[in-house]
């Protein structure tokens, strides 16, 4: 696909440069298939950072900032995030965990915060690569179910309710302890992933400039 913005450029070419897919993952992904699945993650995030930072195209009269910093911070935190939750593996975009009827879905049934519910059925509360859940206050069944293609409609409406998510918490608590939050952690634990991971954002951040 051809990226429509320079901060999409710039965050797939980091992408394929710094967060190599894991060992496992690379198994049933082939190279060409995860360079195309990630210009759609890169021009997914760009596209949001812009619109919530009302820049580029949505530097329009009446836009609604939903994080007062860089769009390049924005993004970056957001991807990180992302990486955090799946390695931007392709058994979580394609939601594979969450299909029956997929081939390779007895490999993975257990992942994606699977549970039993009363009926002894296998259930899934997350999808994406974001892993979200669904919830009436923010994020409706209905919406939630359409989240689980790696196409660029699907990823681009799993980041931006991931931003909403993360710009939010990034405002209220800060960098650091919103990794905590998302992970259902304490704002007072000592969880040193977080400290590690916004120290990641911090140093990395420059290269999207």
């Amino acid at each position: 696909m051809n990226l429509t913005t320079v901060l999409a450029t710039k965050l797939f070419i980091f992408i394929m440069a710094f967060l190599a897919p894991s060992k496992y993952d690379v198994k049933y992904e082939n190279p060409d298939d995860r360079k195309a699945r990630m210009e759609i993650v890169a021009e997914s995030v760009a596209n949001v950072s812009h619109k919530a930072t009302c820049t580029e195209s949505y530097n329009v009269p009446g836009c609604k900032r939903l994080y007062g910093g860089s769009p390049e911070m924005l993004a970056m935190i957001v991807l990180k995030f992302g990486y955090q939750e799946s390695n931007l593996a392709e058994y979580v975009h394609n939601n594979r965990c969450g299909k029956p009827d997929d081939e390779l879905y007895e490999k993975f049934k257990f992942r994606c915060d699977s549970y039993y519910n009363k009926k002894r059925e296998l259930k899934h509360r997350a999808i994406g690569l974001w892993q979200l859940h669904a919830s009436n206050g923010f994020l409706p069944q209905e919406i939630w179910e359409k989240m689980g293609e790696p196409t660029l409609e699907s990823t681009e409406l799993q980041v931006l309710y991931a931003t909403k998510r993360i710009a939010g918490l990034v405002n209220a608590v800060g960098l650091e302890n919103s990794f905590k939050v998302y992970n259902n952690r304490p704002r007072d634990s000592k969880w040193i992933t977080a400290t590690r991971n916004a120290n990641w954002v911090n140093v990395n951040v420059g290269k999207l400039y």
